[in-house]
């Protein structure tokens, strides 16, 4: 069970590398948002923090 978590997040690590550098990304979509954000907090005056995983 551990191997197969850790080969996960070895694809989950390569995935992300080949977004990096194989495009440019134009639009945040969901697979997006569950890869690489961690929160969106929303202040006052519309400003908009992302915290990135």
């Amino acid at each position: 069970m551990v191997q197969l978590s850790e080969a996960e997040d070895k694809i989950r690590e390569l995935n992300r590398m080949k977004v990096h550098e194989s495009f440019e990304v134009t639009r945040l979509t969901d697979e997006l948002l569950d890869e690489y954000v961690e929160n969106i907090e929303v202040h006052p005056g519309n400003e908009v923090r992302i915290n990135w995983k």
